[in-house]
């Protein structure tokens, strides 16, 4: 892992790597001003309307500019284009990525809605997958799956475009998966970049192992880009990523785990928390949530997300970051091990375990917490309803000479 051969290759990447990097961290001032000059903002509950349907998902308490996310996700782009030579698939990202920042720079201006933004990523994923990037087989314990039942290939401005049934499929819904779980893990500063920051060290390291070294530079580029901009973001952020950066993380993250060439049970640890998170979330939704249509259900937003119970169980932001951090890297760390293994999948499943018994127990957590505050708010006005009662009392035992005397 660690032999001459490899210190030089992440040497030879270190240059574009710190390009991005400076180049993020130069370019964050200058976009938070613009953003802050032509309302690129995201304002707190408190100067939203009431019938805003993101209000539970508010937590800063004061304006905040949005489009951070460009400032990493520009030299990223310009890279793709660089290093594409042809490669459809890298053309394919490039695409993708372009249209993903464009639309979310239009949200964070203007608040489009999410059936929007959700038409948006599929086109994208369908973008993606129709110029190459595609799951075509999956290694489950010990057994190769194929998904590559049937297929048509064509040409396309002289490069090969096909459709593969069902991997096209499957490529598109893991790219979506990936997207909005990412997605939904910015809830508090720095949280999002930070997991991004770490799945993308690990996909890199994984991609050099595989030889793949044109994907491990983005995959470095995509954490020293994060890097830089890290230090505006970081609790009490003076800027935010926006739905640029959100949307724009996971999607990359998702094709770089798909071409990176590990096995996908191994893309699958890397990126395990924010799933399991948002899977977590869904099935809350839609056990709540029973009165609403059961298509809307999983976009209700509140503040049911791993974070926001942390939170209600009295954490600041600083040790709910300190603590994910701390999780997910631990996670990652387990699973560069693993990936030389053919037990992959059965620390996937531990993995899967261990953190359906650690949200189990946060909710059991908050459950009570809720109960208990409850009960105290019944005391409290019980005990004041017995209060005004006993002074009525009094009140009418005095005699009327003195109630009513000068």
């Amino acid at each position: 892992m660690f032999s001459s051969e490899l210190v030089n290759i992440y040497l030879k990447l270190l240059p574009t790597v710190g390009y991005v990097c400076l180049t993020a961290f130069l370019l964050t001032p200058v976009i938070g001003y613009l953003a802050k000059k032509y309302h690129y903002i995201d304002l707190p509950a408190t100067k939203r309307k009431r019938t805003d349907k993101s209000l539970a998902q508010r937590i800063h308490k004061n304006t905040k500019p949005r489009l951070g996310g460009l400032a990493y996700l520009i030299p990223i782009l310009f890279i793709l284009i660089l290093q594409s030579n042809g490669n459809p698939s890298l053309i394919g990202m490039a695409i993708g990525l372009a249209i993903l920042m464009l639309i979310g720079g239009l949200d964070d201006r203007y608040e489009l809605s999410a059936k929007t933004q959700f038409l948006t990523q599929i086109l994208v994923s369908i973008i993606v997958v129709t110029l190459g990037t595609k799951i075509i087989n999956i290694s489950v314990l010990g057994l190769n799956l194929n998904f590559d039942w049937w297929h048509i290939t064509t040409y396309l401005n002289g490069y090969i475009v096909g459709f593969v049934f069902p991997a096209d499929f499957l490529s598109v819904i893991w790219i979506l998966l990936v997207i909005n779980a990412v997605n939904w893990m910015y809830g508090i500063d720095a949280i999002g970049e930070v997991v991004t920051i770490i799945a993308s060290i690990t996909t890199g390291l994984l991609s050099v192992r595989s030889g793949l070294y044109g994907n491990a530079l983005i995959s470095f580029c995509l954490a020293g880009g994060l890097l830089g901009f890290l230090p505006f973001n970081l609790y009490p952020s003076k800027i935010i990523g926006g739905t640029a950066g959100a949307t724009g993380n996971g999607f990359l993250l998702a094709v770089l785990s798909i071409l990176s060439g590990a096995k996908f049970s191994n893309t699958v640890i890397l990126l395990i928390f924010p799933l399991f998170d948002m899977i977590w979330v869904m099935i809350y939704r839609f056990r709540i949530h029973k009165d609403e249509p059961f298509l809307k259900r999983p976009f209700i937003s509140g503040k049911v997300h791993f974070h926001h119970r942390l939170m209600t169980l009295g954490l600041s932001q600083r040790k709910i970051l300190f603590i994910e951090t701390l999780l997910i890297s631990s996670i990652a760390v387990l699973g560069v091990f693993a990936s030389g293994f053919s037990d992959t999948f059965l620390f996937l499943v531990i993995c899967i375990v261990f953190l359906l018994i650690l949200f189990s127990l946060i909710s059991i957590s908050v459950k009570r917490k809720e109960e208990k505050m409850i009960d105290e708010l019944r005391k409290s006005n019980r005990s004041q309803i017995k209060s005004e009662n006993v002074s009525d009392n009094k009140e009418d035992d005095i005699p009327p000479e003195k109630r009513y005397a000068y």
